[in-house]
């Protein structure tokens, strides 16, 4: 989410009526890691080919099996826990635009 958005809303929220849970706040996309990696070199200039790789090819399923917090961590981000469900603020600045607003090297 735009630092400037988040900033915004929760100013909002500190200066408004007590709320006890706030709603979450987010940016307005949700996106793959391949996506962002995309935007990015598309936002700067910096193009490069990704390459989505299956977690057996890399012998996940070993570590998964030995490692019993590594496959909840990944059954969560699959049922996607990591964005907010609910009632929510969702920012409008989408994440190339937000690259593409800051400084060459920023």
């Amino acid at each position: 989410m735009d630092e400037g958005e988040a900033a915004a809303r929760l100013a909002e929220i500190a200066l408004g009526p007590p709320l006890g849970v706030a709603p979450e706040i987010a940016g307005p996309e949700v996106l793959t890691l391949g996506a962002a990696a995309e935007a990015w070199g598309s936002a700067t200039g910096r193009r490069a080919t990704t390459v989505a790789v299956p977690l057996d090819a890399i012998g996940a399923e070993a570590f998964l099996a030995a490692e019993p917090w590594a496959r909840a961590v990944l059954e969560g981000y699959r049922a996607a826990w990591n964005t907010p469900h609910g009632a929510r603020t969702l920012g409008s600045i989408r994440f190339v635009d937000w690259l593409r607003a800051r400084p060459p090297g920023g």
